[in-house]
């Protein structure tokens, strides 16, 4: 059980949330710390569309479903203009009840980046995060999301390939990403893969794993993130990215 000075905490912090937390936090009498509601809603027979925004780029309009197991979720409502919607319910049936007829998104929004009272951002994903399965653009969403609530403090390390892994990225005291560990953690041997790199303590990448020697690591540019390219994993290896 959260404490009040745990709420508070967290009310200056960037959080990835769900909308049932939101609801939560509003129904214990933190409305006024909030720029959005969250209302719960029937989500049985509604999908998730993507839509325009920089958490999206390049998998804007994709669409995420969940199975019928999944029949509640909530819509994020703006209250002061301040809220950023990246992700709105939608569907083909005719008999879904909308929630706003004059709304730009009538069966509400699903995704927001919301901003509280002490001026912190909080990804808040209405329709169902927790779940075991999910799509690739699902989880580029997610992880985008969390990089962009952190402002400066982004993710060390992002797997950009098309890839079931794990990521262990480890950082020095001045938060220089010193290395990063990928798990294969499939039955099946990996294509070459593409991890993004932020703030390396150096630019001389070298991979070692238990069937590879270590090798040099090609590299390029993307702003300031490094996309370094990773000889393919056996499965259920683990290979380390050193960066010196």
């Amino acid at each position: 059980m959260l404490t009040s000075d745990d709420v508070e905490y967290l009310l200056s912090k960037p959080v990835l949330t769900d909308g049932a937390a939101l609801h939560n936090l509003i129904q214990m009498g933190y409305g006024d710390c909030f720029g959005a509601d969250a209302v719960p809603i029937n989500t049985t027979r509604l999908s998730e569309k993507f839509i325009p925004h920089s958490v999206n780029e390049g998998i804007e309009s994709k669409t995420w479903s969940q199975s019928f197991f999944y029949t509640s979720g909530h819509a994020v409502k703006d209250l002061d203009g301040t809220s950023e919607a990246f992700g709105v319910y939608y569907t083909d049936s005719l008999n879904v009840p909308k929630l706003d007829m004059d709304s730009q998104y009538p069966y509400g929004v699903a995704n927001a980046i919301v901003r509280t009272g002490k001026k912190a951002k909080w990804a808040v994903f209405g329709h169902n995060p927790w779940v075991t399965v999910i799509s690739y653009d699902k989880r580029r969403q997610l992880l985008r999301a969390m990089d962009y609530i952190a402002g400066k403090k982004r993710l060390p390390a992002i797997l950009d390939s098309y890839q079931q892994a794990v990521l262990l990225p480890r950082e020095n005291g001045a938060h220089q990403t010193t290395s990063v560990s990928v798990l294969n953690c499939t039955i099946g041997k990996t294509e070459e893969l593409t991890l993004r790199l932020r703030n390396p303590l150096g630019t001389d990448f070298s991979f070692m794993s238990a069937a590879t020697a270590s090798v040099k690591l090609p590299f390029s540019k993307d702003g300031e993130d490094f996309l370094v390219k990773l000889p393919p994993l056996e499965p259920w290896t683990v290979g380390t990215v050193f960066c010196e």
